[in-house]
């Protein structure tokens, strides 16, 4: 009787774990025990843990590839820019685009921030939750704030 219940509980536990239908039915035909079900969590976590490093590592290749290429943009922007002030052409029209030398706005430039006034600062004020956890520790209660129940995680030493 007890090994149906721990069985019973297992499942739950199991669907729990398993959220696509397909994943869960092929984990309890492929093993029996709660030990082998949570092995094959551990190696699907593993994996998915692999497989989330190596796009990160291929996002920031892709990144690296976005800055060469907007690099490369700027800089066919410019000599384009500098041969049409060469050959006195204020206006283009081409095929694919039509192009134009236009003046933009100026731009402030800020050469000493030491000597800037406070009403031209931005300052953006958030909340310091570390002083708040610190605050609410030792004194049990701050208006405007609450603490969150605690959390379970599930640790993985390899």
């Amino acid at each position: 009787m007890y090994k149906a219940q721990k069985e019973a509980l297992t499942v739950a536990q199991l669907r729990e774990i398993f959220t696509d239908e397909d994943e869960f039915l092929n984990s309890i035909a492929s093993a029996t025990t709660f030990n082998e079900q949570m092995a094959l969590a551990v190696e699907d976590l593993q994996e998915d843990e692999a497989m989330a490093e190596s796009i990160a590592l291929q996002v920031k290749a892709l990144q690296e590839r976005k800055k060469r290429i907007e690099s490369r943009i700027e800089s066919r922007r410019n000599g384009m820019l500098q041969a049409m002030k060469i050959a006195g052409v204020k206006k283009l029209e081409l095929p694919r685009a039509t192009l134009s030398v236009a003046t933009t706005p100026q731009k402030v430039i800020v050469v000493d921030e030491n000597v800037l006034p406070d009403k031209f600062w931005n300052v953006k004020r958030s909340p310091d939750l570390r002083a708040i956890k610190e605050f609410i520790d030792s004194n049990g209660d701050l208006a405007g704030c609450a603490l969150s129940n605690g959390s379970e995680t599930l640790k993985v030493r390899v």
